[in-house]
């Protein structure tokens, strides 16, 4: 997969959304625990939900285990991270 396939799926994302991505990148996991997630967040996960149900929907991530979320592209971690700065 190349730098164009990411970028075409993240430029149309809001900014909400990208940083939920940017957060669930930063963990060093196959699978993040969605309540570890939104801790990093400072959010509840009835605030994170609408963000987590949009990227699952446009199949960015997905959840085959209660309370786990992953990427569903291969590489997608590894993408946020280079090219996408966590601290903006």
């Amino acid at each position: 997969l190349n730098r164009d396939f990411f970028s075409q799926r993240f430029e149309k994302l809001p900014n909400s959304q990208i940083n939920y991505l940017k957060v669930m990148a930063s963990f060093d996991a196959k699978e993040v625990d969605t309540k570890l997630l939104n801790k990093k967040m400072n959010k509840s996960a009835r605030q994170n939900s609408p963000l987590r149900s949009r990227l699952i929907n446009s199949a960015l991530i997905y959840s085959d285990k209660e309370g786990k979320l992953a990427f569903t592209v291969p590489m997608c971690r590894d993408y946020i991270l280079n090219h996408l700065s966590l601290d903006e």
